[in-house]
């Protein structure tokens, strides 16, 4: 297994990539799905070193949740990985009692498949396998499509802080694998199921290879920390950064310019980590590049911070129109992320009402609202549907 300097620079590079970052606001359910893939996997890696009965347990209990949480992703990831190691090894004989040992984990979602068909909701069920593997497999979703290497190209994005070294760390990772080490062997049998194979799909989204984020969080992080290991400054350098760029500009107006100095904080703490690391290094002109790039991109995703918060802005709006209102109607079947959530944290419930017979708040869009011409318009909010890829305007209407 890695040791404790690898399992320190694997997380730094883990929480400072884009990813982590971004799936705090657009994905309720995929960053859980990450966390539970995260821990599965390492806790495979634990109990195939140590054969230790209390790994067992905890990957049983987080594939579970995983299962619950997102349903097949992460047997894919773990099929691939035990089924390669069947096939190749090391270990055949501790790959295929695994599966017998894996077992209790289905059980959790079985029951409660169980207990939807006793409620009488089969038709749940067909929906669930409908949206959730049909329609991803064999069409898109949302209409969203990409070529081959579209989510190579999405994790180079979230590691471009560490661009200059990903060439190195693959060529690192594979000696370790021409060695047969079990750990990188292991992580390579992973790889097929949480991400190659979502390559060939039609249906592009970003979380459909989430399950290797964490995989090559660890290949980069032991090349690093073996090629930088005589300095131990990067991660202290790093929380110093984290820290002030987290809690500094929590006092500031939440707009775009004091989103780009979080942004401007955390990159000059992380350059001075890196160029510490670099300073005999010839890669500065390749790491400035990188940093270049990942700011654009950053101004650019928190240029868009607004908007991607239309949900919740929503939300406060209703309540501030009516601070006692607890009921707005939906024009139509909008079917847009978190803003149930929102409505609720705000004590609101919502009504789809196409008939528009009711008094009261009415939320519609710029595709609908020539239906409601009768009706007061009080407010409009733009928002960036980043599940569809597009924006869209929607106004609150007095009725």
């Amino acid at each position: 297994m890695i040791n404790k300097e690898q399992g320190i620079i694997s997380a730094i590079v883990f929480t400072t990539g884009l990813l982590p970052i971004l799936y705090g606001k657009i994905a309720f359910t995929d960053g859980l799905l990450l966390c539970f893939e995260g821990i599965s996997l390492l806790s495979y890696l634990l109990w195939f070193k140590e054969k230790k009965w209390q790994w067992l347990f905890i990957l049983n209990i987080t594939i579970s949740l995983a299962l619950l949480t997102k349903g097949p992703p992460i047997l894919m990831m773990m099929g691939s990985m035990i089924g390669l190691q069947i096939i190749f090894g090391p270990n055949r004989a501790f790959a295929i009692k695994s599966i017998f040992y894996l077992i209790p984990s289905l059980f959790p979602m079985f029951y409660w498949l169980y207990q939807i068909h006793l409620v009488g909701r089969d038709d749940f069920l067909s929906w669930l396998l409908d949206w959730y593997v049909l329609k991803r497999t064999s069409g898109t979703v949302f209409g969203q499509t990409g070529p081959v290497g579209y989510f190579a190209l999405l994790f180079l994005l979230s590691f471009i802080l560490f661009s200059p070294f990903i060439i190195d760390s693959i060529k690192s990772w594979w000696e370790r694998i021409k060695k047969k080490e079990e750990l990188s062997l292991l992580m390579l049998y992973a790889l097929p199921g949480a991400w190659w194979l979502y390559e060939i799909l039609p249906s592009k989204l970003p979380s459909y290879a989430l399950a290797a984020y964490p995989i090559l969080s660890i290949g980069l992080g032991r090349y690093l920390s073996i090629s930088i290991k005589k300095n131990n400054i990067l991660p202290i350098i790093l929380l110093i950064g984290l820290i002030f760029a987290f809690f500094v500009p929590k006092s500031l107006p939440n707009n775009t310019i004091s989103n780009s100095l979080q942004v401007s904080i955390i990159l000059i703490f992380i350059t001075l980590a890196l160029f510490t690391f670099l300073k005999n290094s010839q890669k500065y002109i390749y790491n400035g590049v990188g940093l270049i790039v990942f700011f654009l991109l950053s101004l650019n995703i928190f240029a868009l911070e607004k908007d991607r918060n239309y949900t919740a802005t929503i939300a406060d709006k209703v309540k501030n129109i009516n601070p006692k209102i607890t009921k707005i109607y939906f024009s139509k079947n909008f079917e847009i992320p978190g803003i149930a959530v929102y409505l609720q944290r705000n004590n609101i419930e919502y009504q789809l009402d196409t008939s528009f017979q009711n008094k009261g708040i009415y939320l519609a869009d710029n595709e609908n609202i020539h239906l409601l011409p009768n009706m007061t318009k009080i407010d409009s909010i733009q928002g960036w549907i980043s599940d569809r890829g597009k924006f869209a305007t929607f106004y609150l209407l007095q009725h």
